[in-house]
């Protein structure tokens, strides 16, 4: 009886504990995304990663918002993203150019050395918004709930 019952406990916390911990982090993920804040958007035209002169414009006045921007509070992700007209494989590759491109202005323009971190998606489910809009970077504030820390990185990555 005894063994059976420690075999019971023993099967218990064996399923009961991962869950547990799948939990905790997925409360992690949902409070990182919930605190996502968007600076500001730029516009990009089809298949392009360049910033027009209003778009620069527009990376100039979020520039001066990121100036006040704690490092060791909150992480900066440049996301990039590409409308659903084409396919994929190319559409991917040109959202993390536009999130590049994001990069590199406020990087040569502005001299940014903080961390950003870049991303880029396909846009097939915004709602209410027209391709035209969809094809864009926005320049978006997480809190730092992992209290992750600068690191130097020499060079983007970019291999498909």
């Amino acid at each position: 009886m005894m063994k059976r019952l420690a075999l019971f406990c023993c099967l218990l916390f064996a399923l009961v504990l991962p869950a547990m911990a799948g939990q905790t982090r997925g409360n992690d993920v949902d409070r990182l995304i919930s605190s996502r804040r968007v600076l500001g958007s730029v516009q990009f035209g089809v298949g392009s990663a360049f910033l027009d002169p209003q778009a620069r414009a527009s990376l100039d006045r979020i520039a001066d918002e990121l100036v006040q921007v704690d490092p060791q509070r909150v992480l900066v992700r440049i996301e990039g993203f590409a409308s659903p007209e084409g396919v994929d494989r190319l559409n991917l590759p040109v959202s993390v150019m536009r999130a590049k491109a994001v990069e590199d202005y406020l990087r040569t323009r502005h001299e940014f050395k903080m961390e950003f971190f870049l991303i880029g998606l396909v846009d097939k489910t915004a709602r209410g918004l027209s391709n035209e809009q969809r094809r864009r970077a926005e320049v978006a504030l997480y809190d730092n709930i992992w209290e992750l820390e600068e690191v130097p990185v020499d060079n983007t990555i970019l291999n498909w």
